[in-house]
């Protein structure tokens, strides 16, 4: 009903979905802002805290008119109608990061679909795993929000009498059949005329689980299935300019680079308050990158002339290379996958596009990769004390990163679970390895597969990484012996050019295939 799936290959979904007698479809956004939907799991940015979360979503589905102070105000008196000025500014939390208690959390995710005061609110399960006070308060904030003109529809399981008591309306299925829908003060009385009287002291929605699975179905259908199903209230219509009373469908929403910028102030925060990612994404290369400059220490010094000494030089260049990107490779595949509840809640409901999604991420995915490709380079040029210029080979690692990690990007936009993409990390770095002619000549490759070495990254930077430290060994000997690394891996100074325009063709190419394939994902939650 809130047109969060649609049909697939699997599955097909048929409806006449009506509010106020006129047909809708809820998958189009005209219509979807007149909702909310509250998923059963609460898909908050954890590191944030619950009044950023409520502002963030005023802020990026509200009019651009709306100045910072009726945002802010708006946000504060949200805060308070929810009860959440003790937690307003503690961290929501998840399963790594301690925060707010259950109840404040499902609260919070109520909180960010009221900011635009929607017509009807659909809630799935919002009571489970609180305990009895928590959803109690819960329950009775939507009791609030319907009082005061919006319509909630939400499915519970097993609620405690003080809630049934706070329900008006209840629907109870049994089999997919309606084993009763009315008034929930009318049900002692319908129960009672069929046979079936509510016991003393008895949770109402207790009994009625009971009954339903422990009665049969003919003697139910004798006198408890209701004969005609009584409609509910009219609910008034959705306007079709898709205003929900705020405003939200009559004004322009923020700019584009408004949303990039706030969704990438949101993550430095994260980055800020999580800073335990960056730590195990850059302790543990660190520590590898220092492993090899240790294990190749001084070899840019060695008698070049000498073809083991240029073999392991070669051999720093590919190992160095090749850390910078497994290390950019593993955070990539991952980011998707693990913030995929979030995006698609936000995204569903029009927070903002996939392209300001991608390009914030994108953004600061290159600053993270290049500080942390910078400070193992330090090691490398200075510890083993090569020729190339530093922030060339800066400038090359960097780029690789960048490129060859666009697969993993790819890859990552495409899977649903966080497992599955570690599962396909080798997907990502294998070809890279057999690929770029430095473990197995190309010429010996079969014919059919040898194109595949235009998709990998390494085999630029290696060429170039080649360029820069080889082209000036010294003595005449010494160059002899360095033109030899030349001609077995195919490099022409000449083409260097071409080098850094391949590199930067597939950066974009897999960004771009990337974009394209995380919009058509989120496509199926619209």
């Amino acid at each position: 009903m809130a047109g969060r799936v649609q049909s697939s290959s699997k599955i097909e979904i048929e409806a006449d979905i009506r509010l106020g007698d006129q047909r809708i479809d809820p998958s189009q956004q005209a219509v979807r802002r007149t909702m909310a939907f509250v998923a059963q799991e609460d898909s908050l940015q954890v590191t944030s805290t619950p009044r950023e979360a409520i502002r963030f979503s005023a802020r990026m589905r509200l009019p651009v008119d709306r100045t910072d102070e009726e945002i802010d105000e708006m946000t504060n008196r949200m805060v308070k109608e929810l009860g959440l000025e003790k937690a307003a500014d503690t961290v929501i939390g998840g399963a790594l990061l301690k925060g707010i208690s259950g109840g404040e959390r499902k609260r919070t995710a109520v909180g960010v679909e009221l900011v635009v005061q929607p017509t009807l609110i659909f809630l799935d399960e919002p009571t489970t795993g609180l305990d009895s006070y928590s959803a109690i308060a819960v329950v009775q904030i939507l009791k609030r929000v319907a009082t005061s003109g919006s319509a909630v529809a939400l499915t519970i399981h097993q609620p405690a009498s003080e809630i049934v008591q706070l329900l008006d309306e209840l629907i109870l299925l049994r089999l997919g059949s309606v084993l009763y829908q009315g008034p929930v003060v009318d049900i002692p009385r319908v129960f009672e005329n069929a046979g079936l009287p509510l016991p003393s002291r008895y949770n109402p929605a207790d009994w009625m689980l009971h009954v339903a699975q422990t009665i049969t179905t003919d003697k139910l259908a004798e006198g408890l299935y209701p004969k005609d199903i009584r409609e509910f209230p009219p609910l008034p219509p959705p306007s079709r300019s898709g205003s929900t009373g705020t405003g939200e469908g009559r004004g322009k929403k923020v700019s584009q680079l408004s949303q990039i910028a706030a969704l990438t102030k949101r993550e430095l925060i994260n980055l800020y308050r999580f800073p335990d990612a960056i730590f195990m994404r850059w302790g543990g290369d660190t520590i590898l990158a220092l492993l090899i400059s240790l294990i190749y220490k001084s070899v840019g010094e060695t008698d070049r002339s000498v073809q083991s000494n240029i073999r392991s030089i070669f051999g720093a260049l590919v190992f160095s290379q090749l850390m910078g990107l497994f290390g950019c490779a593993e955070p990539s595949l991952m980011y998707f996958p693990q913030d995929r509840p979030v995006f698609l809640r936000e995204y569903a409901t029009n927070h903002y596009s996939v392209t300001s999604y991608f390009l914030s991420r994108t953004f600061i995915e290159s600053v993270l990769a290049f500080v942390q490709i910078t400070a193992q380079s330090l090691l490398y040029v200075y510890v083993m004390e090569l020729n190339i210029p530093f922030w060339e080979f800066v400038g090359i690692n960097y780029v690789l990163s960048m490129a060859g990690t666009g697969v993993a990007v790819f890859i990552g936009s495409i899977v649903e679970d966080p497992r599955t993409a570690t599962e396909l990390l080798p997907l990502v770095l294998v070809p890279q390895l057999l690929f770029a002619g430095f473990f197995v000549s190309i010429d010996n490759i079969p014919s059919w597969l040898q194109w595949a070495q235009y998709l990998c990254a390494l085999t630029y930077s290696i060429r170039l990484a080649v360029i820069g430290e080889f082209s000036s060994c010294g003595d005449a000997a010494a160059q002899e012996t360095c033109d030899e690394i030349f001609e077995r891996n195919s490099v022409d100074p000449d083409d260097s050019g071409l080098y850094w325009g391949i590199l930067v063709a597939l950066f974009v190419v897999f960004r771009c295939a990337a974009m394209a394939a995380l919009a058509i994902r989120a496509k199926h939650y619209l």
